[in-house]
């Protein structure tokens, strides 16, 4: 705040002699006197704010070291959750197979004759895989397309054989495998077959002769065909068969004798069949014709459960 001089010496110094410049210099004087409260009112409020941001300031670096600190402790916890995702799972050890009361046992060989059953696939086959099948069972059919699978991937070292089993409350199911075997008497049993099983929903007498038809039959023949006693002497066998080496239920395999149940995914299908082409191979070196081969093996296999 500018001092007050004394009037006179002032009014001598500057050269004032009149009121007016006297009432002049008083409102210029008051006017720098405001000018400079405001200023420092100015000033102080500017720093507050200083202070004001500065806190703050502190403040968000401390919350940024926080979360800082946060983002180090999620980093190390997914890095360990990523080792244990890395890591190779411990592989558990074989379960002993458990068999029941006159079900087969997985690591015998069963005495499965191919008889008068359709076949597909190399006489000579290094492996003969057996499906004791039932044409209206939905895991029957589930297991089609493994099968097939299996016959691309190891061509003519596979060969596949259909027993019938149709089970007691599948009332279609036994109608429908004499009406395969009518097919397979003009050669025809697999084109039905696959047709029995993309319509197993559908397989009353009509539905037989039309697929029949379809497959490439030439009908008066196989109706005459489907009442045959011999065919259906022929399901019947399929079926005694089937109980005799413990295969119950459908769908049951035998790979070259060793019993494989359900529909299971293919990697279960070719651990057997390789094994079974190794001991194929053991035993070609050794001596046994490959034609001879599946003979030789169901010769020394168990007869039943």
């Amino acid at each position: 705040m500018l001092a007050r001089l004394p009037l006179i010496p002032l009014l001598v110094v500057l050269g004032c002699d009149t009121p007016d410049r006297v009432e002049g210099l008083e409102r210029v004087t008051a006017t720098l006197e405001e000018g400079v409260i405001a200023s420092t009112k100015e000033a102080q409020s500017i720093r507050q704010d200083i202070e004001v941001i500065e806190t703050r300031a502190v403040k968000a670096e401390a919350d940024l070291r926080a979360l800082e600190e946060r983002i180090e402790s999620l980093e190390t916890a997914l890095a360990r959750i990523d080792a244990k995702l890395e890591a190779p799972a411990p592989i558990p050890a074989p379960a002993e197979p458990t068999v029941k009361a006159g079900r087969p046992d997985p690591t015998e060989r069963y005495r499965v004759p191919v008889g008068h059953s359709a076949t597909r696939g190399a006489a000579d086959a290094k492996v003969t895989l057996v499906m004791v099948t039932d044409f209206q069972c939905p895991f029957c059919k589930r297991a089609q397309p493994t099968i097939q699978a299996l016959e691309r991937r190891y061509g003519s070292d596979l060969r596949i054989v259909v027993k019938h089993n149709p089970l007691a409350f599948h009332n279609r199911a036994r109608p429908a495998a004499v009406a395969a075997e009518a097919a397979h008497e003009q050669g025809k049993f697999w084109e039905l077959h696959d047709l029995l099983y993309e319509n197993n929903r559908s397989l009353s007498d009509a539905d037989l002769r039309r697929l029949a038809k379809k497959a490439g039959c030439e009908m008066s023949k196989f109706r005459a065909d489907q009442g045959k006693a011999a065919l259906a002497r022929r399901v019947d066998d399929d079926i005694a068969l089937a109980r005799k080496v413990g295969a119950r239920g459908t769908p049951a395999f035998f790979i070259n004798g060793r019993f494989l149940s359900g529909a299971q995914p293919e990697a279960s299908f070719a651990e057997v069949i390789n094994e079974e082409l190794e001991e194929a191979d053991r035993r070609i070196a050794a001596g046994t014709p490959q034609d001879f081969l599946y003979a030789a093996l169901m010769k020394g296999a168990k007869s039943g459960v």
